[in-house]
């Protein structure tokens, strides 16, 4: 848990951040909790205009609002919609999910599932989310409303995790297990992650000893994308974590290490997920911005200061449990 009071021209607000994991056997299919509570006074319609930019990750969310507050998503900074609750399907590295323009005290659960998780409590097919955000009403129909009053009137976020976990259970079947299907899927996600996304369609169908054809219909059914599209995300987040360990920036030994075409390929690949190049993100991590989890941060300087954000990023990495990182 951390709090982080700070104080400039016009705001005093606290943040609470709380990454907690799921209990009994929801453990097979969520990766875990993120209770957010940005506490912020009536600043008579002004906006906090940081931008949070979620870094394409492969794994399916849902956000669930409480007392009275409400989410504000886009993709690709643009087009944003405000969700009571809302499901966020899988973005692939040119689309990335943004938030930003908060006004009011903001309280929020994530549930962030693994790659199988949504796919197995629900039944749906991820695919369908693809790119998309969508009400989860509109997905899970008005038995989400009660949901909603029941996180509106709990006494506190243990109880709020644990209304949100009897309403996964009530979707999963008691006698639920992994199909063949779904083992292969979970098998071939960890072929993908062992390689850091280096490998194609054909090596990873030999790998699994069946057909490409399945793998690929299978692979999108059940996690919201191709192998394809995987593989990339996959290179992508053990290229940033390489960035966050260093200082120093080498091009070329970046793209050898990585296995990308060229430094026009790989900056390409960079600035879609994070809206800027790896250069000027290593000379700018720390300073305009923070990264916390697969979140991006760029706060506003006029409302933020970079010594809060350090304090945030040091004390949330301190708080992130290892099935995290």
């Amino acid at each position: 848990m951390l709090f982080i009071f700070t104080f400039n021209r016009y705001i005093l607000m606290n943040v609470n951040i709380e990454y907690k994991q799921p209990s009994g056997s929801l453990g097979q299919y969520i990766s875990h909790y993120i209770v957010a509570e940005v506490l912020i006074p009536d600043i008579s319609g002004e906006s906090l205009n940081h931008l949070q930019i979620s870094m394409p990750d492969g794994a399916l969310e849902m956000h669930f609002s409480y007392e009275n507050t409400t989410v504000k998503f886009g993709f690709n900074n643009s087009g944003f919609h405000t969700y009571r609750s809302a499901i966020i399907g899988i973005n692939d590295l040119g689309n990335a999910l943004s938030q930003t323009s908060l006004r009011r005290s903001h309280k929020c659960i994530v549930v962030k599932f693994k790659y199988q998780g949504f796919y197995e409590i629900f039944g749906i097919p991820v695919n369908e989310f693809s790119d998309k955000i969508y009400e989860t009403e509109d997905v899970l129909g008005p038995q989400v409303n009660t949901l909603h009053d029941q996180l509106d009137n709990a006494f506190n976020n243990k109880e709020r995790i644990e209304c949100i976990e009897q309403f996964m259970m009530a979707q999963l079947k008691s006698d639920h297990k992994h199909s063949y299907r779904v083992d292969r899927c979970i098998k071939a996600v960890g072929i993908i992650n062992e390689c850091h996304g280096n490998i194609n369609l054909p090596a990873l169908a030999e790998k699994l000893d069946i057909s490409e054809r399945p793998v690929q219909r299978d692979f999108k059914t059940i996690t919201g994308m191709t192998p394809k599209q995987f593989c990339k995300i996959a290179r992508f987040h053990c290229f940033i974590q390489s960035l966050n360990r260093n200082n120093l920036y080498n091009g070329s030994d970046l793209v050898s290490r990585f296995e990308y075409y060229d430094q026009s390929h790989m900056i390409r690949e960079f600035k879609k997920a994070t809206t800027m190049t790896p250069e000027w993100y290593l000379k700018n991590k720390g300073k305009k911005v923070f990264t916390i989890a697969n979140m991006l941060i760029f706060p506003d300087d006029h409302q933020f200061n970079s010594k809060m954000c350090q304090d945030l990023v040091s004390e949330g990495g301190k708080n992130l449990p290892g099935y995290l990182k």
